[in-house]
């Protein structure tokens, strides 16, 4: 079906490539990135609230990892590396947001491991923003991406981000706005997590990095005069198309 539309959008160059390989023409592919949007991303309860609802205090160090929990977003990877990273720190928690089909599976690996006390399930939240106000980290462990709206939404928050270079990823994070580690590794997801928590200041300063870094590249205002740009140029395209037809006639 992508092989007949006149024009196909790709959130990330990754993406591109990837429709490309499967024998989409390049030339019909437009690159245009998600964008966030601070006013649509409010919390409407406090981080003391949340802080209260989850157990967590002020001397927790406190992970999120949010998304679907399947497969391909790297729970299990983050899981394994948490082991190393609890033995480091013991105060550190770890939120993870989202439900899906892993989750008594990811569950029952908390048990064997005894992360029970350093990992929080818990579970969907239609409101993400309320939870980007007690994180010290994003972690992204994903195996594969488009362009994750979760890095773009933790960096609006000012939140550091450590994720696995993959797909998109490495469109956002550039120039120490954020930390990429390879996928499918723990023990490099450790090391990353473990540098960042036991250095404040390195979080700090990647945190407002990354939060300068999002505009105007990222901007909704942007994405939609791409957009807008685009159907222009179909309809520049098919009305040229229609003069040529009547002139030939």
């Amino acid at each position: 079906m992508l092989r007949r539309a006149d024009r196909i959008v790709a959130v990330s160059n990754s993406m591109k490539a990837l429709l490309t390989q499967h024998g989409v023409t390049a030339k019909k592919i437009r690159v245009i990135h998600n964008a966030v949007d601070p006013n649509e991303t409010v919390p409407n309860t406090s981080g003391k609230e949340i802080r209260q609802r989850h157990g967590l205090t002020l001397d927790h160090k406190v992970i999120g990892v949010i998304g679907r929990l399947n497969p391909e977003k790297g729970q299990m990877i983050f899981l394994r590396a948490m082991e190393k990273t609890a033995q480091r720190f013991p105060d550190v928690r770890a939120l993870i947001i989202g439900d899906g089909q892993d989750r008594a599976m990811l569950e029952g690996f908390c048990r064997e491991k005894g992360l029970r006390d350093h990992v929080v399930f818990v579970g969907y939240q239609a409101k993400v923003a309320n939870y980007y106000q007690v994180l010290d980290l994003l972690v992204l462990p994903s195996l594969s991406e488009g362009l994750p709206n979760t890095v773009l939404e933790a960096m609006s928050f000012g939140v550091p981000v450590l994720a696995t270079a993959v797909g998109g990823v490495p469109e956002i994070i550039q120039n120490g706005n954020g930390m990429m580690v390879p996928p499918n590794d723990p023990e490099a997801l450790a090391e990353g997590m473990i540098e960042l928590l036991r250095d404040d200041a390195l979080r700090q300063a990647m945190g407002l990095k990354g939060k300068s870094s999002l505009y105007p590249r990222f901007a909704p205002d942007y994405r939609v005069r791409q957009i807008v740009n685009l159907y222009e140029e179909l309809l520049s395209g098919r009305a040229k198309a229609q003069i040529t037809s009547k002139t030939a006639w």
